[in-house]
């Protein structure tokens, strides 16, 4: 997590890193039966003197499901905050996660923990955090779920709450 802010602005990256890792365990985990049992059952007809066309449909396929891996090394988000606008931009899929709040509606930012869930070591499980704002028609809008560390959700919910001047009293919970 890095935070940077002036008098005017401030801005919050944040990287979730258990995300990416479970990501690509799973892409591994699709990668190589995608590849290898076409591969396996088509290596007569791509090795024939009239190749098919299902050696480019499978290279095609393969580069795709590299990108998509590669695409979820920068999974995060960027959380801008001036006087005027609290806008979260989440990292690759934007549309998925985005949020722009006027600031002059935020009566407070707080953090709760998520529902735990498993990790892929076993009995282990994974406590995410998840930062609310609520506004002060009393609205709970969810602005950014699975933050790894309980500090870092409470450190961003610090920094915005200071800045913009909220209350700061009950930052883990309402």
């Amino acid at each position: 997590m890095k935070i940077s802010k002036s008098s005017q602005h401030l801005r919050i990256a944040v990287t979730n890193r258990l995300y990416f890792a479970s990501m690509l365990i799973i892409q591994l985990m699709l990668l190589i039966p995608f590849c290898a049992i076409p591969i396996i059952l088509f290596l007569p007809s791509l090795l024939s003197e009239t190749p098919t066309i299902f050696g480019a449909v499978l290279g095609v396929a393969e580069v795709v499901t590299m990108s998509v891996t590669f695409i979820l090394i920068g999974y995060g988000a960027c959380i801008d905050v001036d006087s005027n606008w609290l806008i979260v931009k989440r990292k690759p899929i934007g549309f998925l996660g985005n949020k722009e709040l006027p600031s002059k509606t935020l009566k407070q930012l707080y953090c709760e923990p998520a529902r735990p869930r498993f990790s892929l070591k076993q009995d282990d499980i994974v406590n995410t955090y998840t930062i609310y704002a609520l506004t002060n028609d009393f609205e709970e809008i969810k602005l950014l779920p699975n933050i790894d560390e309980k500090e870092d959700a409470l450190s961003i919910v610090k920094e915005i709450n200071q800045f913009l001047c909220l209350d700061d009293n009950l930052t883990t919970s309402r």
